[in-house]
């Protein structure tokens, strides 16, 4: 059985399909060395979606987050910087 946070998450992801069409994300992590990385992924369905989630997470050095946006507000590329610049 699916837990409520799992059920929350695939009903967001389906909202979004409903709504754009496609499943807009906005990433943002910093590894243990204080590098940052942003940018953004699209995703056709709730399975593609799913799995980079979860492998998203799993990658993780340290804090990150993976959040549904619209596609009017997705984060540029980027990544750089390091403890102590």
């Amino acid at each position: 059985m699916k837990t409520a946070y799992e059920l929350d998450v695939e009903n967001r992801a389906l909202r979004a399909l409903v709504e754009y069409g496609k499943i807009y994300v906005n990433y943002w992590s910093r590894d243990c060395d204080g590098c940052e990385s942003y940018g953004h992924s699209i995703f056709d369905t709730l399975e593609e979606y799913l799995e980079a989630m979860e492998s998203f997470g799993m990658d993780l050095e340290g804090p990150g987050r993976f959040t549904i946006t619209s596609p009017d507000n997705l984060n540029e590329p980027w990544s750089g910087g390091q403890w102590g610049n």
